[in-house]
């Protein structure tokens, strides 16, 4: 039956996940095996299985490589988030370490970086929270990057940024960190617009209100681009 099969599916995907060059079989196989097997076999093998993509990411292997890693990330992330001990465990051990190595990850990668980077935001927020600043300024970084794609990817996860760290339960943090975090981008905005009319001949009008200016990239002379990513 297919629970006798399904120890020799399991060694066959690891055995395909080792070698560079049966990689992307061994993540298909391991997406399906993440979508077919049963809970008490997903509890069991989860860490194993996160363990083995992060082992991937933290390959030189091809983007599209790394991108199929991330795909069966997401997955596994989703899906444990819903079983309460098992995500406790991943939210202490695992997340940390996928969240560093996500940001580690080289150029050519981005847009799975992001989308492993915000799968984590979305399903682990609590265990994020340590790594807030660190993840604040990649998100800002990007705001200059020549694929629009990926600047509209970093302002997704910039905005989830509030809902990170252990306030979030209660909801009250929530609300002051997303307050906060408007405040900042009103902030940064109107500083960009000063940036953009300062030898103009009109008065511009100078903002008081709350919030700290975001640390964005300094302005070229073509300002008006960096107004329509803020």
């Amino acid at each position: 039956g297919s629970s006798a099969s399904f120890p020799s599916l399991l060694a066959s995907c690891n055995s395909r996940l080792v070698s560079a060059a049966t990689r992307i079989e061994g993540l298909s196989l391991l997406s399906l095996v993440v979508e077919e097997s049963p809970t008490d076999v997903f509890q069991q093998h989860c860490i194993s299985w996160i363990r083995s993509v992060l082992q991937v990411i933290q390959s030189q292997d091809p983007p599209r490589v790394i991108s199929l890693a991330v795909f069966v990330l997401r997955s596994l992330l989703s899906h444990s988030s819903a079983l309460p001990e098992l995500s406790r465990e991943i939210s202490t051990n695992q997340v940390p370490g996928l969240l560093t190595s996500l940001l580690g990850l080289r150029r050519q990668c981005l847009m799975p970086a992001l989308e492993g980077i915000r799968s984590c935001l979305i399903t682990y927020p609590r265990a994020c929270g340590a790594l807030r600043g660190k993840l604040t300024a990649f998100f800002l970084s990007l705001l200059d990057e020549e694929s629009l794609q990926i600047q509209e990817m970093a302002c997704q996860c910039f905005s989830l940024l509030p809902s990170l760290g252990s306030g979030f339960s209660q909801g009250v943090k929530h609300t002051e960190n997303w307050e906060r975090q408007m405040q900042s981008v009103l902030c940064s905005l109107h500083a960009v617009f000063e940036q953009v009319y300062q030898n103009a001949e009109t008065d511009t009008a100078h903002y008081d209100g709350p919030g700290t200016e975001l640390d964005l990239s300094i302005l070229e002379d073509d300002g008006a681009s960096s107004i329509l990513q803020l």
